[in-house]
């Protein structure tokens, strides 16, 4: 409840990935944050951007975990990869 148009994607397996290709200067990951959801490895463009955390004491809706700008302006991949906790939730992506 509370999460972007109330659909997400969701794993529960770490090394599940997911992937966005999009055509911009900058994206921001939004997603939820709970006790049962821990690190994310993310990886722009091929090279690793190192590993965020969804972890947080409670559940928080529609909170951004990552967000990169300045890119040059053109297609990019963002992709994600579950390495921690019970959960890997993707609420939405923000495109500038």
């Amino acid at each position: 409840m509370g999460d972007y148009q109330d659909d997400v994607h969701a794993t529960r397996d770490n090394g599940d990935s997911a992937s966005v290709t999009f055509t911009g200067t900058g994206i921001s990951l939004i997603t939820e944050t709970n006790s049962d959801e821990g690190t994310i490895a993310v990886s722009l463009d091929g090279t690793s951007q190192g590993t965020v955390n969804a972890f947080s004491a409670s559940r928080q809706a529609q909170q951004t975990v990552y967000t990169v700008s300045g890119l040059p302006l053109g297609r990019h991949t963002l992709t994600l990869t579950k390495t921690g906790g019970s959960w890997l939730v993707i609420d939405r992506f923000d495109v500038r």
